[in-house]
């Protein structure tokens, strides 16, 4: 889950940025933005009508991203869905209203992964990519770079958010020099630092972390790897815990933090670690974050993180130990888990294929707000594939649902009691998935939260909600200089 909790002032710097223009994506009407993809406590959308028509499968991964490509909403009124999207009641009313409906670009980029690790719904996983690239700058921050692609050292630069968008282009086969106009391996290149760490460029504060780093090291290795630095991979290795105790080998989500303090532990972030560390050869420091992953796992094989046994910690964790082959029966026990919280037939059908977050007090599955970003970290799990491997190539395109039989109306119901789809076998299929490091995630309100692969914070919602009701003024000082970036 790693969720990072931060100050009330914190909040604001947090915040503000993406509230300062309050532009509307390209295509979209009545929805202000929250530009970076506030994340956290947003409405599922459903399953929708035309979905109940798709293709049927019996593949957990791919009825799981088959579940996911039903959420996606339609920004630019073609009648395609092709993001997702978070609602914040703002007047406390009870009801959502259009202005109220705010895109999220972290949840819709880790939802593309999903979608190429279970190999399907390539035309939603198109549509959700042409969107972040319409609307890149509202995500990645707004360089204002000039006439000659010089960038301006008092623009907005996310790191997270920007390594993150780059791990897309590399996933979909796109251009990460020319993504909707951004040159985004200049851009993550400007916000490193003399010690290799990525960090924002911003009036607002530097609210960069760990899983940032490891995914900008993961999209550099990918797209650029002459232009990563020697600096930046052993920055990444330096935050790892190194003294033969209880938590050797853990990455904690905070930067420069005590990584062998007890508090620091981190099952999200070192999976991210680890599979960046892997993508860079860096074995001497890959073996201790896989042994501290090892010894993470609880008995029944999934993972927590906050003390919460999850889909989120445990999809992740799923993902590092996959690829390196080094415990296949950790690896069966993470992914059995993680089948056994897919809501299965006996649930109503907009349910159906989603990974619940966790269990309830019963001990059954339990859907709530969490299951889109539970089930974007368990598809790669599932199938077996890291960020440094996953690639859309060869997806089929339609996006199928789980086969329970004819497809009935939807309609709500109550929290599942069957386990949902089994395999004899894990899924074979292209793909990973990440966790934004580009703002994206807080606890959600019905229990712990997920993993923060940014600088957006559950409490930063409400700090939201009261500017825009206050109609607070959206010009601010200066903007801070980055003196130390290049």
């Amino acid at each position: 889950m790693g969720a990072t909790w931060i100050t009330h002032l914190s909040v604001r710097k947090a915040v503000m940025p993406r509230l300062r223009s309050l532009r509307r994506p390209a295509g979209t009407s009545g929805a202000v933005l929250l530009a970076t993809g506030l994340a956290a406590t947003g409405l599922l959308v459903g399953w929708p009508g035309s979905a109940l028509a798709a293709p049927v499968t019996t593949d957990p991964a791919q009825a799981a991203a088959g579940w996911l490509a039903a959420q996606f909403v339609d920004g630019d009124g073609d009648g395609v869905g092709d993001h997702m999207e978070v609602t914040i009641d703002l007047n406390g009313d009870g009801e959502i209203t259009d202005d109220e409906r705010f895109p999220d670009y972290g949840l819709t980029a880790d939802s593309v992964v999903a979608l190429a690790a279970a190999g399907v719904a390539g035309e939603a996983s198109t549509a959700a990519s042409d969107y972040l690239e319409a609307n890149v700058e509202l995500y990645v921050g707004d360089a204002d770079v000039d006439d000659d692609g010089v960038d301006d050292p008092d623009g907005e630069y996310y790191a997270g958010a920007l390594a993150k968008t780059l791990l897309i282009a590399a996933v979909t086969g796109r251009d990460g020099a020319d993504f909707g106009g951004v040159d985004l391996v200049s851009r993550l290149l400007f916000t490193e630092t003399p010690d290799g760490r990525y960090s924002d460029v911003s009036e607002f504060g530097d609210f960069s972390n760990s899983i940032g780093q490891s995914l900008a090291v993961l999209a550099l290795a990918r797209t650029a790897p002459d232009e990563l630095s020697a600096e930046a991979k052993t920055f990444l290795a330096g935050q790892q815990c190194a003294d033969g105790g209880p938590q050797d080998g853990n990455v904690p989500l905070t930067l420069g933090a005590d990584a062998c303090a007890a508090e620091a532990a981190s099952v999200d972030t070192t999976s991210f670690a680890v599979q960046a560390l892997r993508a860079i050869d860096f074995g001497q420091s890959v073996d201790p974050a896989l042994d501290f992953l090892l010894r993470s796992q609880d008995d029944d094989g999934g993972f927590s993180d906050l003390g919460v046994t999850n889909a989120n910690s445990t999809g992740l964790a799923a993902q590092a130990l996959g690829p390196g082959e080094r415990d296949d029966e950790a690896v069966e026990a993470a992914v059995q888990w993680l089948l056994s919280r897919q809501l299965g037939c006996a649930t109503p059908p907009e349910q159906q294929g989603a990974v619940a977050f966790t269990d309830g007090p019963d001990g059954t599955p339990v859907f709530d707000d969490r299951a889109a970003r539970a089930t974007v970290q368990a598809v790669p799990g599932i199938v077996g594939v890291g960020l440094s491997d996953v690639d859309a190539a060869g997806s089929s395109a339609a996006a199928p649902r789980l086969d329970c039989g004819p497809a009935p109306s939807p309609s709500p119901g109550p929290p599942p009691t069957d386990p949902g789809p089994t395999a004899t076998s894990t899924p074979t299929a292209p793909g990973p998935t990440p966790s934004d490091p580009g703002p994206t995630a807080g606890p959600a309100p019905t229990g712990p939260g997920l993993p923060v692969t940014g600088t957006a914070i559950s409490e930063m919602l409400l700090f939201a909600g009261a500017v825009m009701v206050l109609g607070a003024g959206l010009l601010l000082a200066t903007r801070r200089r980055a003196g130390l970036h290049r």
